[in-house]
């Protein structure tokens, strides 16, 4: 079993790779990444909050005014969150229709990214 201090610093390396592999995420996504990983479920709902705020103070990704429907628990919202970690240059299609596949649509299209992500024009600043 890992300590709070080892789940705390895989969770955190956890998230800089999935925002560095899709361009916007949701609490539902991270935590099913976590799950992925071999985290319990107790070690991925605590983990999952702290690592996001942690992300955003160390400026991997950006809280948008955006929110969508929990796959997780249908009666909330979540935030969506814009990576700033990713590379636009970067095909992403494979992953977006891995998560898609699974239940969890990334929010491209709500942050009105898709048409930018076909033309390559996505900057970090969007």
């Amino acid at each position: 079993m890992e300590t709070k201090q080892q789940n705390k610093k895989l969770a955190l390396e956890l998230l800089k790779k999935l925002l560095t592999e899709v361009p916007a995420i949701t609490a539902d996504i991270f935590y099913q990444k976590l799950r992925d990983e071999g985290f319990t479920e107790d070690e991925a709902v605590r983990a999952t909050g702290a690592a996001i705020r942690s992300g955003a103070a160390l400026g991997w990704m950006k809280k948008t005014n955006l929110c969508q429907n929990s796959k997780k628990n249908h009666s909330n919202l979540q935030k969506i969150w814009k990576s700033n970690l990713w590379d636009a240059k970067k095909d992403c299609r494979a992953a977006l229709k891995v998560w898609a596949e699974r239940g969890f649509p990334v929010p491209v299209e709500q942050l009105g990214l898709w048409e930018q992500m076909q033309a390559g024009n996505v900057s970090k600043a969007a």
